[in-house]
């Protein structure tokens, strides 16, 4: 007899005597039957053991799993991203004929020109009692001059019409009086609506207006995300700004997952898969934009490399010679690789 055969009939014999024991209470409705044998009962307790064996060899693949490192060296990470398709401009025979004009008002239409005059004019009014007389077509001419002046790049405004420096198109357009008033008392917004909730509110409805002529553009996949202190703005590869957004200090973004201005100024702008430089590039940022469905790529610097992501030293590197690689890859989902290569330096 083995250990298995001692094990069912001790425990077929602690059956047995509950039975009897309830049968000689006379409280149960148990009968006997001699169809019933011993098979049933060693049926169920293999059953027990078989469960119990498959739960030990789960837990033990398990802390297996739990022992491997987190990261490794790979050379089969596939790339995972979506094929979303890339969206073509039709339109750009519909525009070869446009004038200047006609680009600038995908930003600022005349309804910003016309809610302008109408509030430089009542500020004029309430500070001086008189009336600036501005109407949306000289302060047309104001933004004109002001882009030109900008590409000119003149170190003194009154240089544009002082007789030895004067440039003809900004002289004959406007007095220098008038381009000084209008630069001090232009307005965009009533005043008396202050909002202490956002600092650029002076300047908000030209922003919403700009920002929604770049949102209006088509996108193509592949956006680059230049680097910026002061303005974070996602463009195409061609240059055309598809959104931005004024750095305003620590309550500019109004986003979740993102430490620090890089990572939460990604967040903001996300809206496909992202490039970015190594400003931005955190692994904390990869993982909060693959809870968002979306993937990045980006520069890491090394003092943001995890430390459980053992790749080889710089020194290792220069001894294999330039072209040298190594791919480390995090196992647990989502998975993450870390790639590092000899170019002029690791």
């Amino acid at each position: 007899m083995n250990i298995y055969d001692c094990c069912h009939k001790a425990s077929f014999g602690n059956y047995a005597e509950r039975i009897l024991l309830r049968i000689i209470d006379r409280d149960s409705d148990i009968e006997l039957s001699d169809e019933e044998g011993e098979d049933a009962v060693f049926q169920a307790e293999a059953e027990e053991v078989d469960s119990e064996s498959s739960k030990d060899e789960i837990q033990a693949g398990q802390a297996d799993a739990d022992r491997r490192p987190l990261w490794s060296q790979n050379t089969k990470f596939q790339f995972q991203h979506s094929d979303s398709p890339i969206i073509q401009s039709n339109d750009a025979m519909t525009r070869q004929n446009w004038t200047p004009m006609d680009y600038f008002k995908q930003y600022i239409d005349d309804s910003v020109f016309e809610v302008m005059a109408l509030y430089t004019n009542q500020r004029e009014v309430l500070v001086s009692r008189v009336t600036l007389n501005t109407t949306p077509e000289e302060l047309k001419t104001f933004f004109g001059n002001s882009i030109y002046m900008g590409c000119l790049g003149y170190p003194n405004i009154q240089m544009y019409w002082a007789s030895n420096t004067r440039v003809q198109i900004v002289a004959e357009s406007m007095t220098r009086n008038r381009f000084y008033k209008l630069r001090n008392s232009i307005k965009i917004v009533n005043d008396l609506d202050v909002s202490d909730d956002d600092p650029l509110w002076r300047i908000r409805p030209l922003l919403t207006k700009v920002r929604q002529g770049c949102l209006s553009l088509p996108r193509t996949r592949k956006l680059s995300h230049p680097t910026g202190l002061k303005v974070f703005v996602l463009a195409a590869p061609t240059g055309l700004v598809l959104d931005f957004v004024v750095y305003q200090g620590k309550t500019t973004f109004q986003v979740t997952g993102g430490n620090g201005i890089g990572e939460q100024a990604v967040l903001h702008l996300a809206e496909t898969h992202l490039f970015f430089d190594r400003f931005f590039t955190t692994i904390n940022l990869l993982d909060t934009l693959m809870t968002k469905g979306l993937t990045g790529t980006g520069t890491l610097m090394s003092n943001r490399v995890p430390k459980d992501c053992k790749i080889k030293e710089d020194k290792t590197f220069k001894k294999k010679g330039r072209g040298e690689s190594e791919m480390v890859v995090r196992r647990s989902p989502p998975e993450v690789a870390v790639i590092k290569w000899l170019g002029n330096k690791p």
